[in-house]
C-alpha cells in the first residue's frame, strides 16, 4: 500500500492541481488534465504524467484502490503496463483513455449519484478498505 501511495504522490501534476489519476486499460497509471471546452461538447483530455505498472504493481493498485468486480478483473487480466512503448505513455492510442463526456454530462452524473446517496441507494464512502481493513484480492494473472 505504501509503495502505491508513494508512486501516486511522486507523479507530476499541473500547478492548478485540476487533474485526476486514471489507471488506463493498458496498465499505465496516468495523471489526466481537462482542457477548456464548451460545456456541452466532449472535454479534451491531456496526459500530464504517466507511469507504467508491472503486473505486481497493477495488482497492488487494484487491491488497495478499487472495489472488486469481475469486470475490472477481466479488463486487467494479463495486462503489463511495462510492455507499453514509452511513446504511448503520454500520447495514447485511441481507446486507451475512455471519454469522460462533456462538462454538463459529468455534472449531471454527479447529481444523479448524489441523489442516490441521499435516498440511501448508494454509498458516500469510497470503496477502499478502512484503516487496517482487508484489501481486495484481484486475480489478474494470465490464464
Amino acid at each position: 500500500r505504501d509503495l502505491i501511495n508513494s508512486l501516486v504522490k511522486s507523479m507530476k501534476r499541473p500547478a492548478d492541481e485540476k487533474c485526476f489519476t486514471c489507471l488506463c486499460k493498458d496498465g499505465v497509471l496516468r495523471i489526466l488534465y481537462f482542457l477548456p471546452a464548451s460545456l456541452d461538447e466532449p472535454t479534451p483530455i491531456v496526459v500530464y504524467d504517466a507511469k507504467p505498472l508491472s503486473l505486481g504493481l497493477l495488482k497492488a493498485y487494484l487491491d488497495y484502490r478499487m472495489e472488486w468486480s469481475q469486470e475490472v478483473e477481466d479488463r486487467f487480466r494479463g495486462v503489463d503496463g511495462t510492455s507499453v512503448p514509452q511513446g504511448h505513455w503520454l500520447h495514447t492510442p485511441p481507446g486507451v483513455i475512455e471519454s469522460r463526456g462533456s462538462k454538463n454530462e459529468r455534472t449531471e452524473e454527479i447529481h444523479r449519484y448524489n441523489d442516490k446517496v441521499r435516498q440511501g441507494e448508494g454509498s458516500s464512502n469510497a470503496a477502499r478498505p478502512a484503516c487496517g481493513g482487508m484489501p481486495n484480492n484481484f486475480d489478474i494473472g494470465p490464464r
